[in-house]
């Protein structure tokens, strides 16, 4: 598997993308998942993310997971893609969105076949083992549909991005009683948002990501 697992910065997102694709990001055909961003009230369609990979030179493609009308047909879509971007909003509107017609299980099958994941915040949280911890971070309630809060599971680790606590409503006294709550049963895994996960060849390491 390929992925880059960003918390808010974009700066790795070239280098990723080279080193996965032999090509640079300029005209790659890139599906942009929003539905966590759709769950938002400031930026429902997630522009702002968007402008900044069309600024990178990708050809992209708006794609609602919710939309999809089975996993095969959400599969076709994704085959026609060169990476797939996962943006950043609620993670638990995006966990739903992908788990209630399969769309999920299709992204997973992808990614696992070699189609390279980028996540944002929401976008890096689900690709991880249990949402449960980000309960402190967004609301969980836009989700009712949700029976547990188990993530993808294509790496085991549990991210937690914002964590520096630079942004005004994720202060560092939530990521610390995060740890409190969480930490000694989970593998919780902190990004700074100038911070990503690289996971490639087998390996997985966090790298700058301005």
């Amino acid at each position: 598997m390929k992925l880059l697992l960003t918390s808010l910065g974009i700066g790795a997102v070239p280098g990723f993308v080279e080193g996965a694709t032999g090509r640079a990001s300029e005209g790659l055909h890139l599906g942009f998942i929003w539905d966590a961003a759709a769950a938002e009230a400031e930026d429902p369609e997630g522009q702002w993310q968007l402008d900044r990979l069309e600024a990178l030179g990708f050809k992209a493609t708006r794609i609602l997971a919710a939309d999809a009308t089975s996993a095969a047909n959400f599969a076709r879509t994704l085959s026609q893609l060169d990476v797939v971007y996962v943006a950043g909003g609620n993670s638990f509107a995006l966990l739903a969105a992908l788990r209630d017609n399969g769309a999920g299980l299709a992204l997973v099958e992808a990614v696992r076949a070699g189609l390279p994941y980028i996540g944002m915040s929401a976008g890096s949280v689900v690709a991880g083992s249990d949402l449960e911890p980000i309960t402190l971070l967004d609301d969980p309630r836009v989700a009712p549909t949700l029976e547990n809060y188990e993530g993808m599971g294509m790496i085991q680790q549990v991210v937690v991005p914002h964590a520096d606590g630079k942004l005004t409503h994720y202060p560092r006294s939530i990521f610390e009683r995060i740890d409190r709550e969480y930490g000694s049963r989970l593998p919780l895994l902190y990004l700074d948002d100038d911070e990503a996960l690289l996971v490639s060849g087998g390996s997985i390491r966090v790298v700058e990501s301005p």
